[in-house]
């Protein structure tokens, strides 16, 4: 084999094994986590209230909220601050802030 064939199948191997461990280190954090949506915490917290779920667009929404919620690496960081109800800190930490600020004036949408 020649140095330029191992050098692009040694950049792939390399490649394919970020990509494998990035998506294990996911998994395990999905299937680790203990299951709850922290979104609808800092929602109703704020006495804010989840829209209905009546439009594509508003489903869509939810749905993308709802996967951002609970791939964040932040569940821990995110329990203090709701157990404080620091508003303020969760926006600065919170992967949904913009989603949230949208449910606070609805006709924006």
């Amino acid at each position: 084999m020649s140095a330029l064939t191992l050098s692009i199948l040694a950049a792939f191997i390399i490649i394919a094994a970020l990509f494998s461990y990035a998506a294990l280190i996911e998994g395990w954090r999905l299937f680790r986590g203990d299951g709850r949506l922290r979104l609808t915490e800092a929602v109703g917290g704020q006495r804010l209230t989840l829209p209905a779920l009546d439009t594509e667009r508003a489903a869509r929404d939810a749905a993308r909220a709802t996967r951002r919620c609970l791939s964040c690496a932040a569940h821990a960081r995110c329990d203090e601050i709701l157990a404080a109800r620091d508003w303020k800190a969760l926006r600065e930490i919170c992967p949904n802030s913009a989603y949230i600020d949208r449910l606070r004036t609805p006709l924006s949408g």
